[in-house]
């Protein structure tokens, strides 16, 4: 190498140093690395169940001229879903011939991110199997991370799961009880684990599968019955509102149902078809076509004893009971049928074998336990019901939500399985429905009930299923499902205008591009847009130039799917108020 050739060489070494201590200057994912008598970068690839080193090394123009050496290296010792292939075969180049490190990185990152979103759409199938099949939490708001339970005919099992690593082998915890059934080293020490191949993983749901089979031998069970873990309805009709009903939600899941339709009074079915749907479900009415499932067993075949666990509430119940407050009439309503695994619980707790008559002295402490028991049953139920502070307060003094809290909670007496909740007349206030929600949410996760909710839009938005009756047709989705069905799937525009003119108003409105929900006339507008809203944005801002006082960009909920919905059912042109 000449001297010559040796400076041009150190110069556009010094030049490549430079261009990557810009790139990553400001960077906590890359560092400089030096090697090969040349500069690069360097980052970590980490996606929970692997970590992968990557290097990336830049050659000087002399060193691919007289080296044989490409302007770009990349390695990396982990096999990953990454493909660097089309980054070396059409590398970046800046005007002075060398590679452009910035947009290397930028490339490096958007391929890093679709491995992740590779791994990311693997577990959340995995979530999507689980959901489908039995009662689940996350825990510590990891989505990964999940607690499981699964329900016998007498009895249930938990167990924690964490797959954040899968395909490698998930990581189990035990109940205390499912413990004394199957310990955890007898499940792991089965042959499916054993022989776990990380390169073609069975599927989460199969280890949990394979435990109910291990319970079900233990415990002499054939197997559980089909569709022991949900309410199931097939087709199900009942009057001309309520027809060909068709959802399956499991144990702890709530669906909410939207209901507009009117019908006169002289209607020969009964004023409430709601009423009607309700009652088949709770076995109460048999004149339906379909079927209904609860947890295993058809609606008509349920003893008297599961069919009390089917609770019916509405919010137009007269809940006074004179003078009685909320604790001294939950005490009364508490009857010890509804409380056999307490009762049980307290008795291994004493640790007393005795039998009634005898030892009566003894048996005093027992029955001592089991008020204290009783009592901390009912404190539990309105903690988690938000009443505790308000457990000496006369119900005929309670406020409309606390009057349905309160049938909640005195319905949490008889272990219910499934509770149909009518709200149909009750207006809450929108901190009153977070209280309603957040306390449905607990009951469902502490006491596996599900809910089936009729209601307005904002009471039942946080309902895993919802189910919208109109005269024209019966929709069933998540919240989710609704908005994705909007223009844009679901992005919204609110305009507030200041003394706006009306050609102005009048070209907006005859925009072919969006769906327009007048909210306050020549002042509020509510924009459904049908294509990209930067475009729709740019457009208002030049139509209304300083007029446009406000605007906002957003993420439609169920309430604007619902008005959307309206809105078309009314014409383009339709105002709220």
């Amino acid at each position: 190498m000449t001297i010559i050739e040796n400076l041009s060489r150190k110069k556009e070494l010094e030049t490549l140093r430079l261009k990557i201590v810009d790139a990553i200057r400001y960077s906590t994912s890359y560092w400089m690395i030096f090697k090969e008598k040349t500069f690069g970068i360097a980052t970590i690839l980490d996606i929970i169940y692997k970590r992968s080193y990557i290097e990336v090394l830049f050659f000087t123009k002399y060193d691919v001229l007289n080296f044989s050496v490409p302007l770009l290296k990349i390695s990396t010792p982990i096999e990953t879903e990454v493909d660097f292939n089309e980054i070396l075969l059409e590398p970046d180049i800046d005007d002075d011939g060398l590679v452009s490190p910035k947009k290397i990185i930028q490339r490096l990152n958007n391929l890093i991110k679709n491995e992740i979103n590779h791994h990311i759409a693997i577990l959340d199938e995995q979530i999507m199997l689980i959901q489908e099949k039995y009662e689940n939490y996350t825990i510590e708001d990891n989505p990964y991370k999940r607690v499981i339970f699964i329900h016998f005919k007498n009895f249930y099992i938990s167990l924690k799961v964490d797959f954040e690593k899968y395909p490698l082998a998930p990581k189990f915890s035990f109940s205390k009880y499912l413990s004394k059934l199957c310990s955890l080293n007898q499940f792991l020490d089965k042959k499916f684990f054993k022989n776990w191949d990380s390169t073609n993983a069975p599927n989460v749901i199969e280890c949990i599968d394979l435990l109910v089979g291990i319970i079900l031998e233990k415990q002499n069970f054939d197997k559980l019955p089909n569709g022991s873990q949900h309410v199931i309805l097939e087709n199900l009709t009942v009057n001309s509102s309520f027809r060909k009903i068709s959802f399956k939600i499991l144990r702890g899941q709530s669906i909410g149902i939207i209901y507009s339709i009117q019908y006169p009074k002289k209607d020969k079915e009964i004023s409430n078809p709601l009423d009607e749907f309700f009652q088949a479900i709770s076995g109460k009415n048999t004149s339906f076509n379909g079927k209904i499932k609860i947890f295993g067993k058809n609606v008509q075949l349920l003893l008297k004893s599961e069919m009390e666990k089917i609770v019916t509430i509405s919010s137009d119940t007269d809940v006074s009971f004179g003078a009685s407050t909320i604790f001294r009439k939950m005490i009364k309503n508490y009857h010890p049928k509804f409380q056999g695994n307490e009762t049980k619980k307290s008795i291994q707790d004493s640790q007393l074998k005795i039998k009634i008559g005898k030892f009566p002295k003894i048996w005093t402490v027992y029955e001592a336990r089991r008020r204290r028991s009783k009592k901390d049953y009912i404190s539990k139920i309105l903690k988690l019901t938000s009443l505790y502070d308000r457990k000496n307060e006369k119900i005929k003094k309670l406020s409309k939500l606390e009057q349905i809290l309160f049938q909640i909670s005195n319905a949490l007496l008889q272990k219910p399985f499934l509770i149909l909740l009518s709200l149909s007349s009750t207006y809450l206030g929108r901190l009153e429905i977070e209280k309603l929600n957040k306390s449905i949410s607990n009951i469902e996760r502490k006491f596996h009930v599900s809910f089936i909710i009729h209601g307005s839009k904002d009471v039942i938005s946080s309902c895993d299923q919802v189910m919208t009756i109109t005269e024209e047709k019966i929709d069933i989705g998540s919240v989710e499902d609704y908005v994705h069905k909007l223009p844009q799937s679901g992005e919204i525009i609110t305009v507030e205008l200041s003394n706006p003119d009306r050609a102005a108003v009048k070209e907006m409105r005859s925009l072919d591009s969006v769906f327009i929900i007048e909210e306050r006339r020549n002042e509020k507008y509510k924009l459904f847009v049908k294509e990209d809203p930067e475009i729709i944005l740019l457009y208002l801002l030049e139509l209304f130039g300083p007029k446009l006082y406000n605007f906002k960009r957003f993420k439609a909920t169920l309430g604007e799917y619902i008005e959307f919905l309206e809105g078309r059912r009314l014409g383009t042109q339709y105002k709220l108020r």
